[in-house]
């Protein structure tokens, strides 16, 4: 009789175990997944959730090149600036790592278009 309670002990052991790799498995892939589509750039994701722009950049200056660019054709893609003057547009990218200082996406211009990309904090 001992011999069967031990074994059942065991399984119902190794089963709780097995359970909690697995949701421990699930929780990171989700996390994963869940970075993935925030550091991924899209115009409506952009302009939706500003907060989050700061993981967006990269994935925005592969995918375009925004250096000679017209203002209309930044503007059609990232929105009205945040800032805006004869030789910049400003975009807030949200909180810098630390919480306190902002991180900023400047497009330097000249012409008309875009001269230089810079990001930058405060």
């Amino acid at each position: 009789m001992d011999e069967n309670r031990e074994i059942r002990r065991i399984k119902s052991t190794n089963y709780t175990i097995f359970v909690v790799v697995l949701i421990v498995a699930a929780l990171f892939a989700l996390k994963l997944a869940q970075s993935v589509y925030w550091s991924s750039f899209s115009s409506e994701k952009w302009l939706e959730n500003p907060e989050r722009r700061a993981g967006m950049t990269a994935d925005l200056t592969e995918q375009y090149e925004l250096t000679g660019m017209s203002v209309p054709e930044v503007e059609a893609l990232l929105g009205e600036s945040d800032y805006a003057s004869a030789d910049s547009l400003v975009y807030w990218l949200g909180n810098e790592r630390t919480l306190i200082d902002s991180e900023w996406l400047v497009l330097e211009l000249s012409g008309g278009a875009v001269s230089g990309v810079s990001i930058e904090t405060d």
